[in-house]
């Protein structure tokens, strides 16, 4: 089996553990994982599966419109930043707090999610 499966597999398990290192690895011993067929100490976890599987539903479209909501988020926030700090005598908290909102959505929405992205 190669590593990547091995990967898919330790992904859905309760014994997942990750190493900044050497990358997923098994909580129970710290090693990365070595099993051929199947692994005996294999737990399934029903949340991350679930997880995984609404990554992997995303559509295209929906982490474009979301990549979308981030950048005129940020643009929004930013000018009302710099239309602040350009001292016209306003403070401009309708943009301000708008674009932190949009982009703020748009990284809940998963635009900033590298799983899935082409």
């Amino acid at each position: 089996m190669t590593r990547e499966e091995n990967i898919k597999i330790c992904n859905t398990c309760k014994n997942r553990g990750f190493d900044s290192s050497q990358g997923v690895i098994c909580s129970l011993s710290s090693a990365l994982p070595a099993f051929e067929e199947s692994c005996e100490d294999y737990k399934f976890n029903e949340e991350e599966k679930a997880r995984q599987e609404a990554v992997e539903a995303m559509t295209a479209d929906d982490q474009e419109a979301a990549r979308n909501d981030m950048l005129w988020g940020a643009v929004w926030c930013m000018g009302g930043i710099i239309a602040t700090a350009a001292d016209f005598g306003y403070i401009f908290w309708g943009a301000i707090v708008f674009g932190g909102f949009q982009f703020l959505r748009g990284i809940s929405n998963g635009g900033a999610s590298s799983e899935g992205n082409s």
